[in-house]
């Protein structure tokens, strides 16, 4: 995927004010590390959002029910693309 150094550095910063990312300097880089309890409390809303209109039109037979389950779905599939 390619993604211009300005717009990954935009959202990178916006999930760092959102406490999604911790950031640490190591010389002239920044690492940047996943704060995985705080994503999932930003992105469950958005992501059972779009679950929910899935199955309004009748394409989420087969995901998970709740939030939990969906985003370790959601894990499972992106190890696999």
């Amino acid at each position: 995927m390619r993604i211009r150094d300005s717009a990954l550095w935009h959202h990178l910063e916006e999930l760092k004010n959102e406490n999604g990312v911790k950031v640490r300097r190591e010389g002239a880089f920044l690492r940047y590390t996943a704060n995985a309890a705080a994503l999932q409390r930003l992105l469950t809303p958005a992501l059972m959002s779009g679950l929910n209109r899935l199955r309004q039109v009748g394409r989420a037979s087969t995901l998970p029910t709740s939030s939990s389950r969906f985003i370790a779905f959601l894990g499972r599939m992106s190890s696999v693309c």
